[in-house]
């Protein structure tokens, strides 16, 4: 379990963002388990993935996905 906190799940996203975008590739998101049994912080936890991953992809540099190129 990494028991990660909500601090560390931003990093995360923002580490995972800034590699798809270098190598081109197009990026989703669903929520997966293991986040708490507390279905509203659940869901905020998932909002506020959402949000920074918008974010960060917003600030990154466009680059074209790999079959535009």
């Amino acid at each position: 379990r990494l028991a990660l906190s909500d601090a560390g799940l931003a990093t995360r996203d923002r580490f995972v963002v800034r590699q798809a975008r270098r190598r081109g590739l197009p990026i989703a998101s669903a929520l997966g388990g293991g986040y708490g049994d507390d279905p509203r912080i659940v869901a905020a936890r998932h909002a506020r993935s959402m949000l920074v991953m918008a974010q960060e992809n917003a600030a990154c540099v466009p680059v074209p996905l790999r079959n535009e190129a």
